[in-house]
């Protein structure tokens, strides 16, 4: 997969990042930068990404809302950034997954 980003400037959910949760070995690489005083998490869910009304969306396990770098091993099936209180400045998310050797 090629690095993916997206970004908010506003108190939204971002579109999804859908992940290739089928490999061997799952590993994908999270990096959160931000800008302002904002209230920002990075989810994941485990359903279906594009049954909307359907997925249920959790915080990342280790909690990255500020900025900063996380490895995801948890297999899940699509990432976005949920921005729930907007002042000011930006926070932007780039998602890498690495080959699925065996």
């Amino acid at each position: 997969m090629r690095p993916q980003q997206t970004a908010v400037l506003a108190s939204v959910t971002t579109e999804v990042i859908k992940v290739d949760w089928e490999q061997a070995r799952f590993n994908v690489g999270l990096q959160l930068e931000q800008t302002g005083t904002n209230t920002v998490a990075v989810e994941l869910t485990l359903d279906d990404p594009d049954n909307e009304a359907g997925a249920t969306w959790t915080a990342v396990p280790s909690g990255l809302s500020a900025a900063g770098v996380l490895e995801l091993t948890l297999p899940c099936r699509g990432v976005r950034l949920n921005m729930s209180a907007y002042t000011n400045g930006s926070a932007r998310l780039t998602v890498v997954q690495s080959g699925g050797g065996q």
